[in-house]
């Protein structure tokens, strides 16, 4: 049995454990992931990763949450969805 996207996230996130996240920025994408995936309107779907872009700014300011981007470079391919 496939799932689509959502359940496929859904499923995903249900198995994780929340007290996993302990980076700010972790939480920030999977909030994010979750409204986007919860979203079907183009406009409010730009309003999301806009916000998403904001955030990700200010969390890039913070030593400890810069590490992530290190790794991950989030606003690289927030960048690419936002295009």
């Amino acid at each position: 049995m496939e799932l689509s996207s959502g359940h496929l996230w859904e499923h995903c996130r249900g198995r994780s454990n929340p007290k996993s996240c302990n980076m700010t920025s972790e939480k920030a994408v999977v909030r994010f992931l979750t409204k986007l995936l919860n979203h079907s309107d183009k406009a409010e779907k730009q309003q999301l990763i806009s916000n998403f872009k904001n955030e990700l700014d200010e969390l890039f300011q913070n030593p400890t949450e810069k590490r992530v981007f290190s790794y991950l470079d989030l606003r690289l391919w927030i960048d690419k969805e936002d295009s």
